[in-house]
């Protein structure tokens, strides 16, 4: 990884940061997608299992991951399973992907941790 700073900075976004390793959270699961229109305006809702540990979410929308990786569209409070991204265009491919976060505190200060990333795609179609 070392090599290729790009692709170091993916998996420290995807795996977590390998320095902090002792401080695993556990991410959300069974996460799923699903589009609708309510009025002419089309939106994906997504609904995931809570993290038993979690102190919120952050969730990301991008074309493909990397681009998710920069996107962060929600920022979530503890115990949420769901929320609804709106507006989406149709024909559209959408990756989202959803990160629990908890804050550590440790002998050096405290800090906010990210679990690894649930992943779904989703096509919105008319």
């Amino acid at each position: 990884m070392a090599d290729n700073p790009q692709q170091s900075s993916r998996a420290c976004y995807l795996l977590g940061d390998p320095t902090l390793t002792a401080y695993v959270v556990t991410p959300p699961t069974a996460l799923s997608a699903y589009s609708t229109n309510s009025g002419g305006v089309y939106q994906v809702r997504l609904n995931w299992t809570d993290s038993t540990e979690d102190e919120g979410y952050y969730v990301y929308r991008g074309a493909n991951i990397a681009n998710a990786l920069t996107n962060v569209i929600a920022s979530l409070a503890q115990n949420t399973t769901g929320c609804t991204n709106s507006p989406v265009q149709t024909n559209t491919t959408y990756t989202y992907l959803v990160r629990a976060v908890k804050l550590f505190a440790s002998g050096g200060g405290s800090f906010y941790q990210l679990s690894r990333a649930a992943t779904t795609n989703i096509t919105v179609n008319p």
